[in-house]
Parts: structure tokens; C-alpha cells; sequence
């Protein structure tokens, strides 16, 4: 039980970072609309929400966050979009060389990604911070558990497949044991020509020639 408590409290912290994302003012401000833009077409969203203290509040911080459960042990600088918000309290405000952390940690990321990062205050926190994290537009096959799934989904419908052919087959064999035999003979229609409409043997031969012999038979006949 306290395995499933721990984790609906990392799920909580971070859906309510999330929304305080949203909700409150920030310093370098990020709203619905930064959160919008990353969440949209990106597929499968991760998120996680790391707190630190001390002289390297920030660093530990962000390892948290990259080390959260929530991430699954999937690695956010795979990611194409990424959302980070960093909280602090108006007593211990970001220093300048923790400002260069932040720099340094952007540097991470190549420059396909986008990356959109915020600053709010929260008094809350004290002497600590907090970051939080959104990332989108994971390739499936970076993140184990979606692998990992699809290839277990994958299996079932082969078997399934194979299944229903095998069922398709005994029915066709049931209900058409000649199936596999020789395709039959297609026959063509014989096209009368202007001349042949009045030709009394022409019209004899149609009328006692049944429908599917008159091709060749007229055609014989009208030779002789």
C-alpha cells in the first residue's frame, strides 16, 4: 500500500504543478498557452516534478525531476518538445550562477527540440525549489512500456490472424471442396454481324444452341 501511495503522491505534486503552470503569475511567465503548444501533436506526455535544497537546490532539482518515477526511466532529452517551470520562494531567490545552471542544462537538449522554460515565485517552498517537468514527442519505441506493449499487441493480432485464416480456410474447404480445383473455361459472347441478323441459319443456330455453347457453335456453323 505504501508503494501506491507513494506514487499517487508523485502523480498529485505533479498534476497540481502543472496546473499552478497555468494558474500563477510567474516571474519569466508560462500559461495554458506554453502548455498547449508543447502537448499539441506530441503524442505520448511525461511529467515530473523534482524539489531541492540548499547550495545546489537547483541541480538537485532538476536530477530529481529527471530521475522522477513518473518518467518511466525514459530519457527526456529524447523528447521533442519540452516544458520545464522552475519555482522559488521571494526570501531565496535564484542566484546568478544558478541562472547559468539553467543555461547549461538547455545546452542538453539539440536544436531540433523545443524547449520553453518559466520562472514563478512560491513562498510556500522557503529555502527550497522546485522544477517541473513536461516533455512530448517521444518516439513509441523510446519509451520501454509502449515498446514493450506494442510488441505484446502485436503477437495477439498475429495469432489472431492466423486463427481467423485457419477458420477461413476449413469454412472454404466446407462449403467449396472444389475451390482449388481448375478455374473454369470463360466464355466470350458472339457479337452478330449487320449481315447475320437476316440469315435464316444464323438465327436457327441461335434458337436451338443454349446460351453458353452459341458463341463457338454459331461461329461453326455459319463457316460450313
Amino acid at each position: 500500500m505504501n508503494g501506491f501511495r507513494k506514487a499517487d503522491d508523485t502523480l498529485t505534486v505533479a498534476a497540481k504543478s502543472i496546473a499552478e503552470i497555468i494558474t500563477v503569475p510567474g516571474y519569466i511567465n508560462l500559461d495554458f498557452a506554453d502548455v498547449r503548444t508543447i502537448l499539441k501533436d506530441g503524442g505520448v506526455a511525461i511529467m515530473s516534478t523534482g524539489f531541492g535544497k540548499g547550495d545546489r537546490r537547483l541541480g538537485d532539482a532538476l536530477e530529481s525531476a529527471l530521475n522522477s518515477p513518473l518518467l518511466n526511466n525514459n530519457d527526456v532529452f529524447n523528447a521533442r518538445k519540452v516544458l520545464f517551470n522552475i519555482a522559488c520562494s521571494t526570501k531565496q531567490e535564484l542566484m546568478m550562477f544558478e541562472m547559468d545552471q539553467i543555461h547549461d542544462f538547455m545546452k542538453r537538449f539539440n536544436n531540433q527540440v523545443e524547449v520553453i522554460w518559466g520562472i514563478t515565485f512560491d513562498d510556500n517552498l522557503d529555502q527550497d525549489l522546485k522544477v517541473t517537468l513536461l516533455a512530448t514527442g517521444f518516439n513509441l519505441m523510446n519509451v520501454p512500456q509502449i515498446q514493450e506493449r506494442t510488441a505484446h499487441k502485436t503477437e495477439e493480432e498475429l495469432a489472431k490472424e492466423r486463427i481467423k485464416d485457419e477458420k477461413r480456410t476449413i469454412r472454404l474447404d466446407t462449403y467449396y471442396p472444389d475451390h482449388k480445383a481448375k478455374r473454369r473455361k470463360r466464355y466470350l459472347p458472339y457479337v452478330l454481324k449487320l449481315e447475320e441478323m437476316d440469315d435464316d441459319a444464323v438465327i436457327a443456330s441461335l434458337e436451338n444452341t443454349p446460351a453458353y455453347r452459341r458463341g463457338m457453335t454459331i461461329k461453326d456453323n455459319h463457316n460450313v
